[in-house]
């Protein structure tokens, strides 16, 4: 989930995505560009774009949650603010089925892996 603290973007906004083999990507529940890592000590970093929308957000995420800070540009101007992640799944069941591990959300960025 996501929470802006400045700025004129949504106040609050929930955003699946599936991390696998330490890639963050787009669960599929909203059209957008998503890049992302998470290091093995937990250390993220993310971008999500879609059309002109964008954020960047970095964090770190331990075995059942995480948080960090985003900041990126909304269609009403630049933003910026918070967000948490909860596991949605244990690892086992996310491996077997292929769902999310992470219901984790920033706004829109772009990111590359690091």
């Amino acid at each position: 989930m996501i929470v802006t603290r400045g700025g004129a973007c949504e106040p609050t906004v929930r955003y699946g995505v599936a991390i696998s083999d330490g890639a963050v990507l787009n669960s599929g529940g909203v059209p957008a560009d998503v890049r992302g890592c998470v290091s093995t000590g937990g250390a993220v970093r993310v971008s999500v774009q879609s059309g002109n929308e964008w954020a960047s957000g970095s964090g770190r995420l331990g075995r059942n949650s995480g948080g960090g800070v985003w900041h990126g540009q909304g269609s009403a101007g630049a933003c910026q603010g918070t967000w948490i992640a909860q596991r949605r799944t244990n690892a086992a069941e996310a491996e077997a089925t292929g769902r999310p591990i992470y219901n984790y959300a920033p706004q829109s960025p772009q990111w590359q892996r690091w």
